[in-house]
């Protein structure tokens, strides 16, 4: 959401957003129409009487309303920003009228209700289309360009570049927009780039988007369920269930692991042998092996590492400034302010004396793993391809990797009051009233009404007495521990010392590089295509939004065995001409594989089973990943995989969420499932192409999928 800000000094009282280019005048007309935009009409009215009968605001025509009382004849939006049923509500009703859908009152009510229900579960029906239309001034006719004037809106990093420029994203459907501007033509864009144009440009005619667009949340990282809670759920069950392995789940590994974090070794036990991937097995049923990584394209392991390092030399600087003046116009570092005061007795507005505040310790910073251990089975296998194997395999890494150190509550109070006790107060401490209590609004966060990726309700504001003023710094002496404190919880058991979770390893056929290459394009992809964002994001190539979801599966790790001579995994030699023609390279005997761990992001597709929604979303992760500056050059139903979605809920919940097996909706639309792309061994970056087999390759991919997207041909 865009920030407000204060006018310049001594300018008219307004209200200003801020930006990266200064502050810029909210128009009068835009803010009388913020109210609505994040109430509704609806919402003010019961704002304004709380006691009023809603059913007097009904539509005259009740023969339009149809066992959902919805008014299919009446097409006006008068919802608000946090009102997730209308909107829902709302889209059907368009997807219905951009259908054809017309209200016949000659019908019955159920022959309506049956033809509205034929049309919103027909597989072309499309559910994800831009309804909204931006009014355009005679002043954004005669001076807007969308290919040259591309105003940077809100969008995450995996938005792709439009004309050269930001990319589209929004929150909703509903912050996606038509605009007509060209005779002629018809361009999508984005609330929030039509409402930095409109305020750099002075032009206020289209208020009530803009003041909608005022109202539009930021995007938002998704990440996916706590593994840790996971985790402990199965341990759990491991401890009721002692000897039955068919009650306990060991969760699927679907979080990012920051590159220069991931294990150094990997002890594999392999009692099948299925490392020896040739007809020639050796006699070792553990191995151990070295993690590689590309020495070409290592930018994405050094990022990580800057990352993190840059997270954490921010925190020591609050830190530090915080320590060398302790009062409350600083931020605050991680802490508690601490009260004194008598039980029973309550703070009350104006003077007081000076709080303390107990700094805790920093939180040591996270250091890669030394060893991890990988199970596989020939009962886990998941399939075979051209170039190599794939199995479901138990990986084993130390449960710190999954958990953050904690700090004991006890021992907390204890150094607080231990503290306390030896600080020197001066006689007048208590009678100087050096800083003072005030009642300041702040927003209490809401829970989404539905899921992570559904707008949060309208945040309430209270009132909360807080302290202004200089403090007393109490440096912790407790330290960061994995283990229980066991002074203050002398019943509680240590943890186990590592946590297994299931990923899918891959492992190569002999005089293959393929799983080579796969590695080295895992390495070089950009974060933000293994990213999950909130919102829809335009894609070039397609004509409705998609969800902003990753493209690829997460990346464990390229492993090689320790010792290996035959350097047949050579970043040069694992992107030859030789051998992208196919020109066998020889191993040492027995062959034995390298491995690529990924995630295991579910089965293929069948591309019968899925909608006009389900298979842009499909097709988008072709394009999104070409704009990413990579070719697939393997596009078919078997590279693309889906899974119950979305990711951030806990796996018994996606069971009634859309994408899951249990849950069927009557209104259609996307299946909501969780799309990847697999299979990089034939993938190359757009740069390694000629520019006559480049442009070969893009046309018959585009071939392939606007046929498939436009349902004249399924992807095979």
């Amino acid at each position: 959401m865009l920030a407000v800000a204060p006018g310049p000094a001594g300018a008219t009282p307004a209200i200003y957003i801020s930006s990266g280019h200064g502050a810029t005048e909210v128009p009068a007309a835009v803010l009388e129409n913020l109210a609505k935009a994040m109430l509704g009409l609806k919402g003010l009215s019961e704002l304004k009487d709380p006691e009023s009968n809603t059913n007097q605001s009904r539509s005259s025509t009740d023969d339009a309303k149809d066992h959902d009382d919805l008014d299919y004849t009446d097409l006006n939006w008068t919802g608000g920003r946090y009102d997730y049923q209308a909107q829902k509500d709302f889209i059907k009703k368009m997807v219905l009228h951009f259908s054809g859908y017309k209200h016949d009152p000659k019908k019955s009510s159920k022959e309506r209700y049956e033809e509205r229900k034929r049309i919103l579960q027909h597989r072309n029906t499309q559910h994800r289309r831009v309804f909204s239309l931006w009014p355009a001034s005679k002043k954004m006719e005669n001076d807007f360009n969308p290919l040259r004037d591309n105003p940077k809106g809100l969008a995450p990093p995996n938005a792709p570049a439009m004309w050269d420029g930001p990319g589209i994203w929004g929150a909703t459907l509903f912050d996606h927009y038509n605009l007509a501007v060209i005779p002629g033509a018809l361009f999508q864009t984005s609330g929030s780039k039509m409402l930095k144009w409109c305020l750099e440009q002075g032009d206020s005619y289209a208020a009530p988007q803009m003041a909608w667009a005022m109202t539009e949340p930021e995007p938002e990282l998704v990440e996916p369920c706590d593994i840790g809670k996971l985790i402990e759920d199965c341990e759990r069950r491991v401890q009721m269930f002692p000897g039955d392995p068919s009650v306990v789940v060991v969760p699927p590994l679907q979080a990012y692991i920051p590159q220069h974090l991931l294990p150094e070794t990997l002890v594999v036990c392999d009692p099948d042998k299925l490392l020896y991937t040739s007809g020639n097995k050796g006699s070792e049923v553990q191995q151990r092996y070295k993690l590689k990584f590309s020495v070409e394209y290592d930018e994405r392991r050094k990022q990580d590492k800057a990352r993190e390092a840059e997270a954490a030399e921010e925190d020591r600087k609050i830190r530090d400034a915080f320590l060398a003046d302790p009062h409350t116009r600083n931020e605050f570092p991680d802490g508690q302010l601490i009260d004194l005061l008598p039980s029973g007795v309550k703070e009350k507005e104006g003077p007081t004396t000076r709080k303390f505040f107990y700094v805790y310790p920093s939180v040591p910073t996270r250091a890669p793993i030394k060893e991890a251990q990988l199970h596989v089975s020939k009962e886990q296998f998941l399939g075979v391809g051209n170039h190599s194997f794939v199995y479901e395999a138990r990986f084993v890494l130390p449960r710190t990797s999954f958990f953050d150190p904690q700090l004991c509550d006890g021992c907390i109070s204890e150094d607080i009051r231990h503290q306390v006790s030896e600080y020197k107060f001066s006689p007048s401490f208590f009678d100087d009233k050096v800083g003072k209590m005030v009642y300041k609004d702040e927003p209490v966060p809401a829970e989404p009404q539905f899921s992570k990726l559904t707008p949060a309700p309208l945040p309430r504001l209270h009132k909360v007495l807080s302290y202004e003023g200089p403090l007393v710094m109490l440096k912790s002496t407790i330290e960061y521990s994995h283990e229980p404190c066991h002074k203050h919880r002398p019943d509680a058991t240590s943890p186990p010392a590592t946590a297994e979770v299931r990923v899918v390893a891959k492992f190569s056929k002999e005089d293959d590089l393929h799983l080579a290459r796969e590695a080295q394009n895992y390495q070089r992809f950009p974060r933000y295509l293994f990213e999950h964002w909130s919102g829809l994001i335009k894609v070039p190539g397609l004509r409705n939004p998609v969800p902003a979801g990753p493209v690829v599966p997460q990346f464990y790790g390229y492993y090689v065995p320790e010792g290996e001579e035959v350097d047949a995994h050579d970043d040069k030699q694992a992107s030859s001409d030789d051998d992208r023609r196919g020109k066998p390279i020889r191993f040492t005997a027995p062959f034995l594989s390298p491995i690529l761990l990924v995630e295991n992001c579910g089965k293929p597709i069948e591309p019968e089973d899925y909608g006009y929604d389900d298979t842009q979303e499909c097709c988008s992760l072709v394009y999104r990943l070409r704009h990413a500056g990579f070719l697939h050059a393997s596009v078919a139903k078997r590279n693309i995989v889906a899974q119950q979605g979305p990711l951030c809920a806990w796996p018994f919940e996606r069971m009634f969420l859309p994408g899951g097996d249990t849950f069927t909706n009557p209104d259609g639309g996307p299946s909501g499932k969780s799309f990847r792309l697999i299979d990089f061994g034939r993938t190359e970056h757009v740069d390694a192409l000629d520019r006559g087999a480049l442009e070969a390759a893009i046309r018959h991919d585009q071939d392939r999928l606007t046929k498939w997207a436009d349902g004249r041909e399924v992807l095979k």
